[in-house]
């Protein structure tokens, strides 16, 4: 009879994954897992043991997003903390995503909107259905619109009383044109 920790470390599936610039990496089925594109693709296509192109993304984007759910498999396999009926606060429960952890927000700090990056690390995820690297990043555009909301108020000393002026301005811009001189 196996054992959990037997049955557990069973060896994991390596897969060849080729960059646009030609740079082959190797990860795991729990990498893959995460991509849905390239999970969809290794389920209809038999590769073997060729590499699966990925003509839309570079050695140092996939790098990247490889050293992202490679960092989110570590996390996410560590036991949580919780109720655990006297277990010294350990269950059998492994972790759920978090896209607010302190290493997700680093992570996210490489990648820029002035640089390019950032949106470069959205069309990536959204091309390989990395859906929780997509969130993050995501959630990193959203961050910095209402940052750089607040700054602009700050900049013209102004309120936020959206919700009278945003539905006063469809019929003040409907006045006007009204009035406008008729050639």
């Amino acid at each position: 009879m196996a054992t959990a920790n037997e049955t557990q470390s069973a060896p994991l599936r390596i897969y060849k994954l080729k960059a646009s610039d030609g740079q082959i990496f190797q990860v795991d089925e729990n990498v893959i897992e995460q991509l849905s594109t390239v999970k969809e693709l290794c389920q209809t296509t038999n590769t073997g043991d060729a590499p699966i192109p990925l003509i839309a993304v570079s050695a140092t984007m996939l790098e990247q997003v490889i050293k992202f759910y490679d960092h989110q498999k570590n996390e996410c396999q560590a036991p949580a903390v919780g109720n655990d009926n006297g277990t010294n606060g350990i269950t059998n429960e492994k972790k759920k995503f978090d896209s607010t952890g302190e290493w997700n927000l680093n992570f996210m700090k490489q990648f820029t909107v002035a640089d390019g990056t950032l949106f470069e690390i959205i069309t990536i995820a959204n091309y390989l259905g990395a859906k929780s690297l997509l969130e993050i990043a995501l959630k990193t555009i959203t961050g910095l619109a209402s940052k750089e909301q607040q700054e602009t108020r700050a900049l013209f000393n102004t309120s936020c009383d959206s919700s009278a002026q945003a539905s006063n301005a469809p019929s003040s811009i409907e006045k006007s044109s009204d009035i406008a001189p008729s050639n």
